[in-house]
């Protein structure tokens, strides 16, 4: 058990720069800023098709 060597953590659990946080919840805001602009409480939702049955329903399957 003394051969075993410690591996260094993976790149996806080491932290991000901090101007790259920054980015992504720039770009979050945006989207959200965006999807409130487009006001869709009141779009009814689109219809579905369900491939197993070959319809198409209303909002879920």
């Amino acid at each position: 058990m003394d051969d075993i060597v410690p591996r260094p953590p993976s790149p996806s659990a080491q932290a991000a720069p901090p101007d790259a946080v920054a980015a992504t919840a720039h770009h979050i805001r945006a989207v959200i800023s965006a999807l409130d602009a487009l006001e869709l409480g009141d779009t009814p939702p689109a219809p579905v098709y369900d491939a197993r049955q070959g319809v198409t329903t209303g909002a879920t399957i």
